[in-house]
């Protein structure tokens, strides 16, 4: 009987042995993977690039600042869709002005046939009924949507970027078109950096969350060319000569902000950013 019952339990014990290893190697193959991501997110967070800099861009939810994932030499194929000639030019005109500041991001506009051609960022205008359906708000003049690598924080391809026709034929300051303003807006969307509602940033960044009637600014200023050159020409010589020449500063606290306008992004459990203005 003592036999019996000696067999019986290391039956038991083995059996339990080799259904327990498995549900063990789950857990401790799940808290390594999570040690591993979060020191990736530690590594990224620490780059001296993001200095100043991060409480002004999107994140992936783990304050891991997001950026749009730059190729050394491939240029960023950019398709324009239902604009007039006009509005083409005008839009070019706006993507040539970004394109200007960074050495390292290269815009090059493409033909919208050409499905040969990888389109990195769409672009297209959409009649108010279509912008009140994708955005929920009957009074958004751009929008931007893009999917994201969660672990190394990047925005994947292709970003769309739509805008609000009924933006056609006004002005943002003088000599400056509406769309234009728009355009430029969201395009900094696309490279990381969000809205701003604090007060502070009025009238210094086009990123500030505004109506147009409520800004000067119809292009980007000293303020957004610093930071868009600090995140995409990143050296770690360069950052540091800064800093020696007092040009970055951490002076951005994430506290006593003012919000003129609701905040219009969600972060949906499929990884997606969505801004509108």
């Amino acid at each position: 009987m003592k036999k019996e019952l000696k067999n019986c339990l290391t039956k038991i014990t083995i059996v339990t042995s080799i259904v327990g290893m498995p549900v063990a190697g789950f857990f401790v193959g799940r808290h390594i993977a999570d040690v591993m991501f979060h020191n990736k997110q530690k590594d990224i967070q620490s780059q001296e690039r993001f200095n100043g800099v991060s409480d002004l861009m999107a994140d992936n939810g783990y304050n891991t600042p997001l950026t749009l994932d730059i190729k050394e030499n491939e240029p960023l194929n950019v398709s324009l869709f239902n604009f007039t000639s006009d509005e083409r030019e005008d839009a070019i005109k706006s993507i040539a002005s970004l394109d200007s500041i960074s050495q390292n991001i290269d815009y090059k506009i493409i033909d919208n046939d050409d499905t040969k051609v990888t389109q990195h960022i769409e672009i297209s205008k959409i009649s108010p009924i279509d912008m009140q359906e994708l955005s929920g708000s009957d009074n958004t003049i751009g929008y931007t949507m893009y999917d994201f690598d969660t672990k190394n924080a990047t925005i994947k391809y292709p970003v769309d970027i739509y805008v609000n026709e009924n933006v056609e034929g006004q002005e943002v300051v003088e000599g400056t078109s509406l769309m234009s303003f728009v355009i430029k807006h969201e395009m900094m969307h696309s490279l990381g950096f969000k809205d701003l509602y604090d007060s502070k940033y009025f009238n210094k960044t086009i990123m500030f969350y505004a109506f147009s009637s409520f800004t000067n600014i119809g292009d980007y200023t000293d303020f957004d060319k610093k930071n868009i050159k600090q995140v995409y020409d990143y050296t770690t010589s360069t950052v540091k000569e800064q800093y020696k020449n007092g040009n970055i500063k951490v002076n951005y606290p994430s506290f006593l902000q003012t919000y003129f306008y609701e905040k219009k992004k969600t972060v949906s459990k499929d990884n997606t950013d969505e801004y509108s203005l």
